[in-house]
């Protein structure tokens, strides 16, 4: 009986090992599976969202072009491709910043040609002016937009009257 008992031992004994092991191996699973979720898989659905988003907001901004110059909106949507290298704008901050000073100039009754032209000059402005003074390009687009605002709207409101 005792070299059953013993054998039964020496078995048991090995069985917890090889469980044990078996246990530390599912957790360092575990863990393996979350460091790759959190700093693999995470990141890539984050930039694939981010690029998703981005899109999204290109081509809403792409149908104010549109809207706004009608017929010039495919020459100013490649003209707002080009602005990166020239004047460190993105195409989606220029298609909104042109959208965004087309629409208003156009309500102030300048000519379609005027209205494309000017937008046109200042988002190209924008980018000048925040490589002079060291700014974001948004602090300084705010800024002429808030100028060009203060002298259309009065002048709106007078063609109201």
């Amino acid at each position: 009986m005792e070299i059953g008992s013993l054998y039964y031992s020496i078995s048991a004994e090995g069985i917890d090992k090889v469980g044990q092991q078996i246990k530390n191996l599912g957790s360092s699973i575990t863990s393996i599976g979350t460091a790759l979720s959190e700093h693999v898989s995470k990141p890539i659905l984050d930039f694939f969202g981010h690029g998703i988003e981005l899109a999204s907001d290109i081509s809403e901004s792409m149908n104010v072009v549109n809207t706004v110059f009608g017929k010039s909106g495919k020459e100013v949507t490649k003209w707002a491709d080009n602005l990166l290298e020239s004047f460190g704008l993105t195409e989606k901050q220029a298609l909104e910043y042109v959208g965004t000073m087309g629409s208003m100039l156009e309500s102030s009754g300048l000519s379609a040609e005027a209205t494309k032209n000017m937008s046109k000059s200042l988002v190209e402005l924008t980018g000048d002016m925040a490589s002079f003074h060291n700014m974001p390009h948004e602090e300084v687009w705010e800024k002429l937009r808030a100028g060009i605002m203060g002298k259309v709207l009065p002048h709106m409101l007078e063609i109201a009257c």
